[in-house]
């Protein structure tokens, strides 16, 4: 009985603490990186180039990698009337 609570306990303890660092966790970054968002010294080496953008919207959870292949606004710009090109503007319109 003591593992059949046990369990889910710690799932939602885990879940809360994740939650919890997600919005919070900018308090253990150093402070160069609580200033300007941007790392300096040997972290600064270690991240990628696109680090120096700065991100003001929600988290993204995910990216589209080798965009430049996929031409999804020439489809919209050639069929503007078709259903994807009305999915794609109101997913604009809602991110807005």
């Amino acid at each position: 009985m003591i593992i059949g609570a046990a369990l889910p306990l710690g799932l939602m303890l885990g879940t809360l603490l994740a939650l919890l660092l997600e919005k919070f966790g900018y308090l253990l970054r150093p402070r160069a990186m609580r200033r300007n968002g941007t790392a300096q010294g040997r972290l600064a080496r270690r991240l990628p180039a696109t680090a120096d953008v700065e991100w003001h919207g929600p988290p993204i959870l995910g990216e589209i990698s080798n965009t430049g292949s996929l031409k999804a606004a020439d489809y919209v710009v050639d069929w503007p009337s078709s259903r994807f090109a009305h999915a794609t503007v109101s997913l604009l319109r809602q991110l807005e």
